[in-house]
């Protein structure tokens, strides 16, 4: 069986021959036509809320925004901030959710609420892509928490509380 390459690459990198001595890597049987990614999210737009994709353009506008945004020298929102954001928005594409108010928050994050008659949910993601949630119900109750690394169920769940 031919292997699609192999190359004996020097420390700098430089394609090389053996030498004695000389440090190298052997790339064996590698293929370029490896995935990258084992899955994928895939909203078909024609099922999705009427604001899903306005919102998800509203994303990208406020990861556009510049550093120092909010003139208190604030960074831009960051890529893994924005790709939560858009994955949240995913989440919540084909729930009866009125359009999410979105916004940048100082420290490279955003924000998205839905209010919905007495009760309003609010999701902030951080830099890191850490989601912290706030719930308010009549202004009264208020529960606030960490959305776990792998949130789908959660977000459904407090999407959920919203619109009941």
């Amino acid at each position: 069986m031919k292997n699609w390459f192999s190359i004996l690459r020097s420390s700098t990198g430089r394609t090389t021959t053996p030498q004695k001595n000389l440090p190298y890597t052997l790339v064996y049987r590698a293929s370029p036509f490896q995935p990258i990614a084992q899955s994928v999210e895939i909203t078909p737009y024609a099922e999705a809320s009427v604001w899903f994709l306005d919102s998800v353009n509203e994303v990208a506008r406020l990861s556009n925004l510049p550093e120092g945004w909010d003139s208190n020298g604030s960074p831009s929102v960051t890529p893994k901030a924005k790709a939560v954001a858009v994955r949240l928005l995913m989440n919540c594409a084909y729930k009866p959710l009125p359009e999410p108010h979105l916004g940048a928050v100082p420290g490279g994050g955003l924000q998205l609420e839905w209010s919905y008659g007495p009760k309003c949910l609010e999701l902030e993601v951080f830099p890191d892509g850490t989601v912290q949630f706030l719930t308010v119900d009549d202004e009264k109750t208020m529960v606030e928490g960490v959305l776990q690394p792998n949130h789908t169920g959660q977000i459904r769940n407090h999407v959920g509380w919203v619109t009941a």
